[in-house]
């Protein structure tokens, strides 16, 4: 509030009024307003602040930045006008300048909740994590009975490496909420600030504290899908191999298309550690049954292509190029162009695409020999494929021919055209 304006006094009122007009967007309102308190003091530095930050939110930028510049001049001890200075640095994304105005306005009105909040927002927007950790806390002192008050400052002690003080901190304030006899915080937060504090146990290698955190408050836990990886990573970080390979199995079996299950599994079951040829071997047999069990799966059929030297593959290649073809998938190119950094598989999907192509305009079929036909859209999207491939080979030619056969063939097909223009790019 301005501190020159007894209280009671018109130009108080008339202040109070101006900083609603702002809140409510009535801006021409609070220019008024302004204009009555600048008759009888032209050189009110508040006034003036204000009175910018509404031209500010007119989007009159330059004239609020002169005004906010002169009520400094009038009232350089004024937090007020400091706050605005800022809110109109940030407004252009000059933080930096932003951050000092807020840091003056703050030693200005230790107290002022407002200041600090902005004052944390571009700490963070900063990576300053000392200065956001030092005004939550601030903060804090100021609203401890806010939830927010503390989950920020457990925060920003976790960015500052503190991770047992953020630990403490989350702790005390369940501590307080369990005095509560009437807690209003929804379930689903709650069971994400058990979720946080195993983390935190994770990050400080508390891994027993964290498994036992776990089975206390596992029933409190809303979100079950996040429960059973962070089962699965614990028993995998202290050495239970076989709870973590059935935990890992069982989150394959709730969501099979979750590439990162699959390759936790193969950590659990320490492929890397084993000789090439057994390790393949047995990489096979995986991921053969795996397939059986979730034979829509993409990451059963995929992962043996990448990580399984070419010479074993030339079957598996074929089943998972045909099988895409067949469905129609645009982007089968970007699945296997990982694989590109391999000659030798290169080479094999090149021979089987160019094979594809050939069968489909001799026999109408994929492979020679078999007895259904496919669709007219199948040779649509080995086309597209191959033109891919050429692209990504540098073999621009015969990628804008091939993409420009698939457009004639089927001149409605989007996809196709990104391709071209991404050849002609």
């Amino acid at each position: 509030m301005a501190k020159t304006f007894p209280p009671g006094s018109k130009e108080s009122a008339l202040f109070r009024k101006m900083l609603r007009n702002y809140e409510s967007k009535q801006y021409k309102t609070g220019l008024k307003c302004a204009r009555s308190i600048l008759t009888s003091h032209p050189n009110h530095g508040e006034t003036i602040a204000l009175k910018a930050l509404i031209l500010n939110a007119m989007d009159k930028h330059s004239e609020a930045y002169e005004l906010a510049r002169e009520a400094l001049r009038y009232d350089v001890q004024s937090g007020l006008c400091w706050h605005v200075l800022g809110i109109l640095y940030r407004h252009v994304n000059n933080f930096d300048q932003c951050l000092r105005c807020f840091i003056q306005a703050s030693k200005i009105e230790p107290n002022n909740q407002t200041i600090l909040r902005d004052l944390a927002q571009v700490q963070i927007q900063l990576r300053d994590y000392e200065g956001f950790r030092n005004t939550r806390c601030k903060f804090l002192e100021l609203r401890g009975g806010l939830r927010a008050s503390w989950l920020a400052y457990a925060v920003s002690q976790h960015l500052t490496g503190d991770i047992p003080g953020a630990i403490e901190t989350v702790d005390e304030y369940l501590a307080l909420q369990r005095q509560d006899e009437s807690p209003s915080q929804p379930a689903y937060e709650q069971s994400e600030i058990y979720l946080y504090i195993i983390q935190l146990y994770v990050e400080s290698e508390k891994l027993e504290a964290a498994l036992d955190f776990l089975n206390k408050y596992e029933s409190s836990i809303v979100d079950r899908r996040a429960v059973k990886e962070t089962y699965a990573l614990l028993y995998f970080l202290l050495g239970k191999s076989s709870h973590a390979e059935k935990a890992y199995r069982e989150l394959i079996d709730r969501n099979p298309d979750n590439n990162m299950y699959y390759e936790n599994l193969e950590r659990v079951l320490g492929f890397s550690s084993r000789s090439e040829t057994e390790a393949n071997g047995q990489f096979s047999e995986l991921y053969d049954r795996l397939s059986q069990l979730y034979p829509h799966a993409s990451p059963p059929m995929l992962r043996p292509l990448i990580s399984l030297p070419a010479e074993s593959l030339s079957q598996r290649m074929d089943a998972f190029l045909s099988k895409s073809i067949l469905k129609g998938i645009p982007s089968l190119f970007a699945s296997v162009e990982r694989m590109y950094s391999n000659e030798n598989k290169v080479a094999l999907i090149e021979n089987l695409i160019t094979s594809y192509i050939t069968c489909l305009r001799k026999y109408g079929t994929l492979h020679e020999g078999d007895a259904v036909k496919a669709p007219p859209t199948v040779l649509i999207w080995c086309l597209h494929f191959a033109a891919q491939h050429y692209n990504h080979l540098g073999q621009y030619d015969r990628a804008l021919e091939l993409s420009q056969e698939a457009i004639d063939h089927t001149p409605t097909v989007v996809e196709l055209y990104m391709v071209k223009a991404d050849i002609l790019k």
